[in-house]
């Protein structure tokens, strides 16, 4: 897991912010179906350079991951709203029993670029690098193989604003990869991509759609996108004797349904 700060607020509750009912009609409250859809992306552009016995080794390229993410139908989240002054405050409280939302998401991973080794200039002669010549990471590991795992997101609700946030309990990215796309024998250290899935830039906030959400409307669409991460964040990466820098950066694109249910002409919930 990367160490960037993180802020998830569960939904398994009401979220209060700063009001409790005080008596049914003090409230309006709407329930919805909650469907989920988008993509992430990530991306690490690297170079590294370095001796091991008598091979000298450059390494450069790019590594990047692509996810499609979806949740249908089955969870369901009630806001309430209560009238402050010229304003209202918010809440919203999931009716199913997890905390966090599953979503189903397929990642692919592509490679380009070099893993080049030569014969070090301070080397022995008449020794020679046993694996002199040039590589393309391509066609290493598993490149544009699709796995599909199952992971939590959550619904945070700020103020006014919402977004969906990533797990705030993601494990640590590990040594435990096997066939990694564009791995070479001396980069395992640094194949873990900073925005890599489900470790998603995360999206920024929107407004409620509180119009639409407590009018008749049948669904409401909300659209959530990250900043992309502009410039990128540039780290030292790899161990001895093979370092150097790389530049990650991410995308993310999430559509948020809600589609009403469990009131007079509409689905039950």
């Amino acid at each position: 897991m990367s160490n960037r700060a993180r802020v998830i607020v569960a939904t398994s509750s009401l979220l209060a912010l700063g009001l409790l009912p005080t008596s049914a009609g003090a409230f309006n409250h709407a329930k919805f179906d909650l469907v989920i859809e988008g993509d992430a992306t990530a991306q690490r552009t690297f170079q590294l350079t370095g001796q091991a016995s008598i091979c000298e080794e450059n390494l450069h390229g790019t590594f990047t991951q692509t996810t499609r993410f979806l949740r249908g139908k089955g969870v369901t989240i009630e806001f309430v709203r209560k009238k402050v002054g010229a304003g209202y405050e918010y809440g919203a409280r999931r009716l199913s029993a997890a905390s966090a939302i599953t979503v189903v998401a397929t990642s692919k991973r592509s490679a380009t670029g070099e893993q080049s080794l030569k014969r070090a200039v301070n080397a022995p002669l008449p020794v020679q690098c046993p694996e002199e010549g040039t590589k393309d990471i391509s066609k290493l590991g598993e490149c544009g193989v699709a796995k599909t795992t199952r992971d939590d997101v959550g619904l945070k609700v700020t103020g006014n604003s919402f977004a969906i946030a990533e797990d705030d309990n993601l494990a640590a990215p590990g040594g435990t990869k096997k066939n990694v796309c564009g791995e070479t024998p001396l980069d395992a250290g640094f194949v873990d991509l900073r925005y890599e899935w489900p470790d998603y830039d995360p999206v920024e906030d929107e407004p409620i759609p509180d119009a639409k959400l407590f009018s008749g409307a049948r669904a409401v669409k909300v659209d959530l996108v990250s900043l992309g991460s502009p410039g990128g964040i540039t780290t030292n990466v790899g161990t001895y004797p093979l370092t150097g820098t790389a530049t990650d950066t991410g995308d993310t694109n999430i559509t948020v349904r809600f589609i009403r249910c469990g009131v007079k002409h509409y689905p039950a919930c």
